[in-house]
């Protein structure tokens, strides 16, 4: 491969958004399927989940982020079993969710999540005007 490919394959495969590693955020797919937060970003997210969702599937999601919850679509980019998981018990499966036509005032939420949680991030709230974020009861288990 030449060099100006490899120089091109390289610029293709960054990140649109940095991705963040997480602790303690929980969701829920599709109204029924509770899930954990593995990596956060303004793209995305992984989650670590029970079912293996079909590739390209979209789905809904809700997060909590703190007080708020943050909802929107999302594209299933990647399923696999998660090999961190024990041998025993439960199998889980590791699932990458790129967001479709996430409303702006869920963008923003996420976007004012990610700034205070990680403030070295290169994330910055939109100047969008800002819609209240007020506390919400948690994600819902339809």
């Amino acid at each position: 491969m030449s060099q100006n490919l490899l120089r091109q394959h390289d610029q293709d495969e960054r990140r649109r958004h940095p991705r963040y590693d997480v602790k303690g955020l929980h969701g829920v797919l599709n109204g029924t399927h509770p899930f954990t937060v593995a990596r956060i970003s303004l793209g995305g997210l992984m989650i670590r989940l029970q079912i293996e969702p079909n590739f390209n599937e979209v789905a809904r999601i809700e997060v909590g982020l703190d007080r708020v919850v943050f909802r929107s679509r999302a594209r299933v980019v990647y399923a696999g079993p998660d090999m961190a998981s024990p041998s025993y018990g439960d199998t889980f499966y590791r699932v990458g969710l790129a967001f479709v036509d996430t409303p702006p005032d869920q963008q923003l939420r996420l976007e004012r999540f990610i700034v205070r949680e990680f403030p070295n991030s290169r994330s910055k709230p939109s100047e969008r005007q800002a819609t209240s974020d007020t506390p919400v009861d948690p994600p819902s288990r339809r």
